[in-house]
């Protein structure tokens, strides 16, 4: 038994990490675009963008908009990147209102993308409610924190 842990354990920290991709600029060179190795110490971050919201809204705002065009140009940029569009909402109505809001906003999210020329086998949506909050707050700061889309590089099906 503490043979097989202990190669299990070496498996995981010879595993490389997947790069990723600089969306503040497209990529120029073969090394800037999505593949290049970005060691196996760092921790493996996917989030690509938040996309805030108000109280009880799903509409997209001016700036969710710019953000997630900065996506579209990302995700065109790198035809085999596919995402997953996580809701979330704050703590504030019914259990069934909470999760509704944030299966609306990542649905939000998710028909932008389409309307934009991204497809829909590249994008996953699910709304999370207020299970994963950014911050565990109460206050008006925190909980306009946690109401927001998350989108993140779904690595288990980059194509």
């Amino acid at each position: 038994m503490a043979r097989l842990l202990a190669l299990l354990f070496a498996c995981f920290l010879v595993l490389p990490a997947v790069a990723q991709p600089d969306f503040n600029s497209l990529p120029t060179t073969e090394e800037d675009s999505l593949g290049a190795s970005r060691g196996a110490a760092e921790e493996l971050d996917t989030k690509l963008s938040t996309i805030y919201f108000g109280p009880q809204e799903v509409g997209l705002s001016p700036e969710n908009v710019r953000e997630l065009d900065r996506l579209i140009r990302l995700m065109k940029a790198h035809p085999e990147l596919v995402v997953n569009v996580f809701g979330h909402s704050d703590d504030v109505g019914s259990l069934s209102r909470i999760q509704e809001l944030s299966d609306l906003r990542a649905q939000m999210v998710q028909a932008y993308l389409i309307a934009n020329g991204i497809s829909l086998d590249r994008i996953y949506s699910m709304g999370f409610g207020y299970r994963l909050p950014a911050v565990k707050a109460t206050n008006t700061e925190g909980r306009a924190k946690n109401r927001r889309v998350e989108v993140h590089i779904d690595y288990h099906n980059h194509k």
